[in-house]
């Protein structure tokens, strides 16, 4: 039922305007949606299924989005702000040059989804405070995130496996618990981050930097290529 109202709200004849708002959508099947340039406003989903949608340059602003799935779907070049997305799982997604403002992912999945290009947005406007981007206690899997910038994010009890994470910006950020697992890291800055309990297995550290990091607690570097005890100097194995 709230497919078709939804369809019709996506007829550009019918709403010229292209703007979804103040809708609720509860344990529907939406796959297959074009919503190319939508804006949604305030609209709130709940275990749906946004797989083979296309939501490229779509707008969501101060929309809810949890325990749902997207496999397959394009959100390149969509904008983001102040949502808050919890529990979901999103496969084969395409995220590049997609812009992130204010917005908490925390506890989702992404496999094998594409980020190139992706902004996350910090700075504050006219002495406002800086942004907040959240993504903890989420899972990475085979993942290309080289060179991505993480700069203050909250990544606390994420984890990260069979992932290239080359030359990333992890300046600043909360770490705490977060795993890597058979992941590149090379060339990647961790200045100031929070790596408390944070683990390390089988992962290539060659000429990461850890600089004004208490690497004393780091729980556990195990296997990993490229250790340098002049990076990681307090670390024993």
């Amino acid at each position: 039922m709230k497919k078709k109202i939804l369809q019709d709200l996506l007829d550009p004849e019918t709403n010229p305007s292209r703007r979804v708002e103040f809708l609720s959508i509860d344990h529907e099947d939406l796959s297959g949606l074009d919503c190319q340039g939508v804006t949604f406003f305030q609209v709130f989903f709940s275990n749906v299924n946004l797989s083979d949608c296309n939501f490229e340059k779509a707008q969501f602003f101060n929309c809810t989005l949890r325990e749902s799935r997207a496999i397959g779907s394009n959100f390149s070049s969509s904008i983001w702000r102040d949502n808050v997305f919890t529990k979901n799982f999103f496969l084969n997604c395409n995220f590049e040059h997609a812009n992130f403002k204010n917005s908490n992912w925390d506890s989702s999945i992404f496999h094998q989804c594409s980020f190139k290009q992706t902004m996350v947005s910090r700075s504050g406007i006219l002495g406002n405070p800086p942004s907040k981007f959240e993504l903890s206690a989420c899972r990475f899997v085979e993942m290309n995130l080289a060179e991505f910038n993480f700069h203050s994010v909250n990544l606390a009890q994420s984890e990260f496996i069979d992932c290239n994470l080359q030359k990333i910006c992890w300046k600043n950020a909360d770490l705490q618990e977060a795993v890597f697992s058979r992941s590149n890291l090379s060339y990647s800055d961790f200045t100031k981050a929070n790596l408390k309990k944070s683990m390390f297995k089988e992962c290539d550290l060659t000429l990461a930097y850890f600089w004004q990091v208490d690497t004393k607690l780091i729980q556990e570097v195990r296997n990993c290529i490229g250790f340098n005890p002049e990076h990681l100097p307090f670390i024993n194995n």
